[in-house]
């Protein structure tokens, strides 16, 4: 695998993370524990 394919598998796999967090964030409920998981995975997306 070279360069240019590490990469875009990355881009991909980076992706889909993103999506799989959106979508758990968007079930969760409205309470306490949720807003700080909420708070954590925006914090570390902040980071990447």
């Amino acid at each position: 695998m070279d360069n240019k394919e590490f990469a875009k598998k990355l881009e991909f796999r980076t992706r889909q993370f993103g999506i799989s967090i959106i979508k758990l964030s968007s079930s969760l409920p409205n309470s306490i524990e949720a807003k700080e998981l909420l708070a954590l995975f925006t914090s570390i997306s902040n980071k990447l």
